[in-house]
């Protein structure tokens, strides 16, 4: 504003006031002019917006104003709304039919997961179709939610699977994908995901983490059937060259396999090397399959959390997982559970029942199960709750054994004199480390025998002990009469053992092989021998104690040879205590039962190289060791 405009040389204003830019844009009208840049989704404001730019006459008046622009391009404010607010979902509150649209896309993105193919989604571009198609004209959340109150309901808006299928898979594709597996009869939820070198790639499965120790490693490899075929090919490739060139081209060997692959028990790499050696006549040791180079996805990731679904820790590899401080961890409720049913001291069956397994719940969350069992303790028993059905078990019996004891101690009492040794048997007795440790291994075996039972209630409990109060005492007599021979045995190895140590007593090498001799004879008679074998294997102690004795005079005449005929044996043995050394919680039954036969086959070759007379029990030589061996490396 001035007071008054002076034109010489140029056009001057003269006493000249200060203006305020917005009165211009009022005072402008129609000369002004505006222009639109940056449309964009607000998500604050639900809307699409654009800054507005006005200007007088090239003067700037408006740098820069946040404007609605549905009223200024409505086709690109509705194409930018549905691209960014409901393809992107990108809401303040999504629509109903959008966290249903949402659950569509996310089971088809699961299928892809499961198959391991990004074929089946449909792109966002078609998304933005299916929106654009209904929803012409609407470019902020106002106008869709009149929309949807005029159409009566949003169902126009609500997706199907067809919608956002590029393609329909077939039931053969996804089947073999399931979508929970029970793994040692726990139920688990299976979650895929397709993402190669993340941690999370393949398949996992949340396990509470008290559960964790009661999960088998070998049954995990069968619980994905779409997975098998990959597995196999890919443990197949990884086999030692000399081994894959044994074997016809490993695309046919694996369909073999694949089609006759029925029983899905064990280890997958027991079942393979089985499989193999039925099929085509080669033995592969279980050793050589390279399970830990197996694609990540292909090996069930455990992810273990706490009772809020936290993940705590996760691997690929259930032992290490057990094997971990977490497997010592408690939940809140296994917590409970201990304080619900756990007992110390009990000398009564007045408890009731003892289930075998009780539910863990944390409020409305069921987190697994427990186990309860008895603990044999020093004059009682308790009660304790386990988290491992196969612990439970094996301390249960012995604590139902422990309670028989004191519910029969004074049967017991009557039992030990009865099995009192008396004459040769006390002579016999002390070399196997007393009277007292024969009669109470005696006694230990009458009672293992008849009380070691997995009894859960308390009727049950009282009618095997009516059952069994009289068989107590002819029990131990059973038990002594087939106890005198097995001690005689060994006290007359044990004493020529002793003769020929103070007949050679200057004779250095003779008493070192001695020494080996007598480290058998106590591998062979442990202190607890009538308890951890059975009557069949009883019946041939006498026998291998008698062929380590002539073994002992042969190796004192010709000790050299014995020695060559030594190192035969040491091949074998070796291998037996690495066999038992290795054994491993949760190896299979199948595996112990064949180190057992094995243990038994090595003594019967002892007999025929040391003492053909006596006779074998069984067929036995190098080759059915070697044989033997290759089917225990087969098992896992």
């Amino acid at each position: 504003v001035a007071a008054e405009m002076v034109e010489t040389s140029r056009l001057f204003a003269r006493v000249a006031a200060n203006i305020n830019m917005e009165w211009l844009e009022e005072l402008g009208g129609s000369l002004c002019r505006s222009t639109y840049s940056e449309p964009h989704w607000s998500r604050d404001r639900g809307e699409v917006i654009a800054y507005e730019q006005v200007s007088l006459f090239g003067l700037l008046i408006v740098p820069r104003r946040p404007v609605s622009y549905g009223r200024i391009n409505q086709d690109d404010a509705s194409h930018i709304f549905i691209r960014s607010a409901l393809v992107e979902g990108d809401l303040k509150k999504p629509f109903p039919f959008l966290i249903h649209n949402h659950d569509v896309i996310e089971r088809v993105s699961n299928m892809e997961d499961k198959i391991r193919r990004r074929n089946l989604l449909t792109d966002e571009e078609s998304i933005a179709q299916f929106y654009g198609e209904r929803l012409f004209g609407i470019y902020d959340v106002r106008t869709l939610q009149k929309l949807i109150r005029e159409r009566g309901g949003d169902s126009f808006l609500r997706m199907k699977e067809d919608d956002v299928l590029q393609r329909k898979p077939k039931d053969e594709e996804l089947s073999p994908y399931p979508d929970e597996v029970v793994l040692d009869e726990h139920r688990f939820a299976c979650a895929y995901r397709f993402a190669p070198g993340t941690a999370e790639d393949g398949i996992t499965l949340k396990v509470p983490m008290h559960m964790i120790s009661a999960l088998s490693a070998s049954s995990a490899d069968w619980l994905i059937p779409g997975l098998l075929r990959e597995k196999v090919a890919a443990l197949l490739k990884g086999l030692p060259k000399e081994y894959k060139k044994k074997l016809p081209p490993l695309s046919h060997t694996g369909t073999a396999i694949i089609s006759i692959i029925h029983e899905k028990k064990g280890a997958l790499p027991s079942a393979l090397s089985k499989i193999i050696n039925e099929k085509f006549g080669v033995e592969i040791p279980t050793s050589l399959w390279a399970r830990d180079a197996l694609a990540d996805y292909l090996q069930i990731r455990f992810s273990v959390v706490d009772a809020h679904g936290k993940e705590v820790v996760a691997s690929r590899n259930i032992r290490e997982l057990q094997n971990g401080i977490i497997a010592e961890a408690e939940s809140n409720a296994f917590s409970k559970a201990r304080l619900l049913w756990e007992k110390t001291c009990v000398t009564l069956w007045d408890f009731g029942e003892l289930p075998t397994s009780i539910r863990l719940e944390s409020g409305d969350c069921f987190e697994g199960y427990a186990y309860p069992g008895l603990e044999s303790s020093e004059g009682c028993v308790n009660i304790r709750v386990f988290k491992n059905m196969q612990d439970a078990e094996a301390s249960h019996k012995k604590g139902v054994t422990a309670l028989y004891a004191i519910h029969f101690k004074d049967v017991l009492k009557h039992l030990k004199k009865a099995i009192t040794l008396s004459g040769d048997a006390k002579i016999w007795a002390d070399k196997f480390g007393g009277v007292n440790q024969a009669e109470n291994m005696i006694a230990s075996k009458v009672a293992h025998t008849l009380f070691s039972r997995n009894i859960r209630t308390q009727d049950a409990f009282i009618n095997h002990a009516e059952h069994i109060a009289r068989q107590i005492l002819p029990a131990g007599q059973a038990v002594l009469k087939k106890c005198m021979p097995l001690l005689r045995a060994y006290y007359d190895t044990a004493a020529a053992l002793q003769n020929l140590e103070k007949m050679n007593r200057f004779n250095n090498p003779v008493l070192q092989y001695l020494s080996h001799l007598k480290e058998e004879l106590d591998l062979l008679m442990p202190k607890d021998f009538l308890i951890k074998y059975d009557d069949e294997r009883l019946c041939h102690i006498p026998r291998y104690l008698k062929a380590i004795t002539i073994r002992a005079e042969r190796g004192i005449a010709h000790l050299g040879r014995v020695i060559a005929k030594d190192e035969e044996i040491k091949i074998f043995t070796v291998k037996l205590q690495d066999m038992v050394n290795s054994v491993a919680v949760g190896d299979s039954e199948e595996k112990l039962k064949a180190i057992e036969e094995y243990r038994w086959m090595v003594e019967e070759y002892k007999i025929s190289l040391f003492a053909q007379e006596l006779k074998t029990a069984l067929p036995v030589s190098p080759k059915r060791l070697e044989k033997k061996i290759q089917e225990i490396e087969r098992s896992i």
